[in-house]
């Protein structure tokens, strides 16, 4: 208990100076600080980890209290994801050229949200496309949704209602 302890504050304390680096951006540059806008991200998802029983906490209690701390906390991590993402986007030192999560891109600029969701009445094909952009959209898009479906697996399995382990049977 005392090394979780331990560990908890090393990250605090980790994340109070890598974001206090990050706001010079004019003394360190560009490079670094994308560098430190990662490990930051990291460190981000490492103090969460480690204090994810609280989370189990958030709706209890009495009154307005629980519900706006809930608010609060998942527009919390719509700001970081969406930071996060943004960030990957310009990123021009640490982040390959074209990376740029490239399913997403491909999945929105192809307008296949309009497919999945009906929007549309017709589908226009493209004849005049490479295919290997057709392909290599195809496969980023894939690795999107596989990456993403694991990680919704995860993330559930944890979750008590949609655990894994088998139940605790009577005997007859």
């Amino acid at each position: 208990m005392k090394m979780i302890f331990t560990l908890k504050m090393t990250v605090d304390l980790a994340m109070i100076i890598v974001l206090h680096c990050l706001s010079g951006y004019h003394l360190f540059g560009n490079r670094a600080h994308e560098i430190l806008g990662i490990l930051f991200f990291v460190l981000f998802l490492i103090h969460n980890g480690l204090n994810a029983r609280q989370y189990r906490f958030l709706l209890r209690g009495r009154g307005a209290y629980p519900i706006v701390r809930t608010a609060v906390i998942a527009l919390l991590w719509v700001c970081i994801a969406a930071d996060a993402g943004s960030a990957l986007v310009i990123a021009r030192d640490t982040v390959p050229q074209g990376w740029s999560l490239p399913g997403a891109v491909a999945f929105i600029l192809r307008r296949l949200y309009s497919d999945l969701f009906l929007l549309s009445e017709f589908k226009f094909m493209n004849f005049g496309e490479s295919p290997f952009r057709f392909f290599a959209d195809s496969i980023c898009m894939m690795i999107l949704f596989a990456v993403l479906g694991w990680g919704l697996k995860k993330g559930t399995e944890r979750l008590p209602a949609f655990g894994t382990k088998p139940s605790p049977q009577k005997n007859s």
